[in-house]
């Protein structure tokens, strides 16, 4: 074996086991891609459930601020009422 010979050789180990390398990591980057891909979807599904969930929270706040104000009015109302019955006289006794 000639030294040119050997060092094609040594060449040619060095060039596939670069091949070899970049093909692993390759696969591992794959690997890394699907499980980002996976987590990205359970984000996702988060999201969806916490959307729904604000959806949710929304209509409830809207109809508690219904009731709220229903509950103003009858206070309103009420305190109005006893003013009124504060400003008139008093019954007499039925005296005539």
């Amino acid at each position: 074996m000639t030294f040119l010979t050997g060092l094609f050789i040594i060449l040619l180990v060095g060039i596939v086991g670069d091949i070899i390398v970049k093909l692993t990591k390759g696969v591992q980057g794959s690997k890394q891609t699907a499980a980002l891909q996976a987590e990205l979807e359970q984000l996702r599904l988060q999201l969806e459930e916490q959307a729904g969930a604000l959806s949710d929270a929304e209509t409830q706040l809207a109809r508690q601020s219904g009731q709220l104000e229903e509950l103003y009015e009858r206070l309103d109302f009420a305190e109005r009422m006893l003013a009124q019955a504060k400003q008139r006289p008093a019954l007499g006794s039925g005296d005539r």
